[in-house]
């Protein structure tokens, strides 16, 4: 059993893909598995690393191949590398990023010294021009209460900076939900924290996230139908999920605010969209009140705050008028 498992989904990456895998196979760590899937790429991404792959020849029997049936998103990919990971622990790494060359060694060791369920570092989002470092924090040192009072202090949901013990996914069966590729990390790594029971923090800034590949236009105004609709179905299919748990009392304050917020991509520049809005989650809506604003972009706290005032015509007519000249960057 190798010591740690590292995810790479892989999708049209050739410009990007180089860089990420030798950071991957300079990896100080020498006891570890990489697993490679394709979304039925387009490009030459998996040529590429096949080919410098061949200047770590130590790391050729460590390294997996795997391919989606048909091109099905992060998800799906996701959920193919996690079914075959056979390390200790496993983390992610998305194919446009690259990570320092110590990382998991360091990872690895302080989860085997305190014998914890997750280990967690901070990161440094990276553009042509810019690297901005990202400090982690959490108000409390239990997994599960981290969860279960997020709607309060924020949760970052991202996989690439957790190393997670392999067990707490296969034991529970916690994989990506099946058609899902919105939010699908998030939904993974709060089920994963609700079933651990320990977590270390680590100072160091290991994770390199390229926000350079993204579409600067991209804003609430340009969120399609199919984005909202796999938004409130991954809400659905994590209510469930808690409601099956023995203390799901627990966690009732935490979902029905998450059902909210997923709701909330519904309203971008359509007065139509407020019928939607209403139709999903009604039982949540008595909860907005104590979700917390702090942490989030100030355009999401702006709309948080119009639209549980019962203001959504005013969000609407709001980001109507800003779509031509707000930018919302990727966090």
């Amino acid at each position: 059993m190798a010591k740690v498992s590292v995810i790479i989904p892989v999708y049209n990456a050739s410009k990007y893909i180089d860089r990420c895998v030798v950071s991957l196979f300079e990896q100080t760590l020498d006891d570890i598995e990489y697993i490679f899937v394709d979304d039925c790429s387009t490009d030459d991404s998996i040529e590429l690393i096949k080919k410098r792959l061949q200047n770590y020849p130590l790391r050729i029997s460590q390294v997996r191949f795997l391919r989606t049936p048909q091109n099905s998103g992060q998800g799906l990919a996701r959920k193919i590398g996690m079914q075959a990971a056979q390390g200790e622990y496993m983390i992610h790494c998305d194919s446009d990023d690259w990570v320092d060359k110590e990382m998991y060694q360091v990872m690895y060791d302080r989860a085997s010294e305190s014998n914890s369920d997750i280990v967690v570092c901070n990161y440094i989002s990276e553009s042509e021009n810019t690297s901005i470092k990202h400090s982690i924090s959490y108000k409390y040192e239990s997994p599960k209460e981290i969860i279960k009072f997020s709607y309060m202090y924020g949760f970052h949901g991202v996989l690439w900076n957790k190393m997670v013990r392999t067990s707490i996914f296969s034991t529970n069966s916690i994989y990506p939900y099946d058609g899902i590729n919105v939010g699908e990390d998030y939904a993974l790594m709060v089920r994963a924290f609700v079933k651990s029971n320990s977590l270390v923090k680590i100072d160091d800034y290991f994770y390199h996230y390229n926000v350079s590949n993204v579409n600067a236009t991209t804003n609430l105004m340009r969120f399609s139908d199919k984005v909202c609709e796999q938004s409130i179905k991954k809400a659905e299919l994590l209510k469930a999920d808690f409601e099956s748990y023995d203390d799901y009392e627990e966690y009732d304050k935490f979902i029905h605010c998450h059902c909210y917020m997923s709701k909330m991509h519904i309203l971008r520049g359509s007065f139509s969209d407020i019928k939607w809005f209403n139709k999903e989650f009604p039982q949540s809506d008595g909860y907005a009140k104590y979700i917390n604003a702090k942490g989030m972009s100030k355009m999401k706290a702006l709309r948080l705050i119009l639209v549980r005032n019962h203001l959504s015509c005013i969000s609407i007519l709001f980001f109507k008028l800003a779509s031509s000249s707000i930018i919302f960057k990727r966090s």
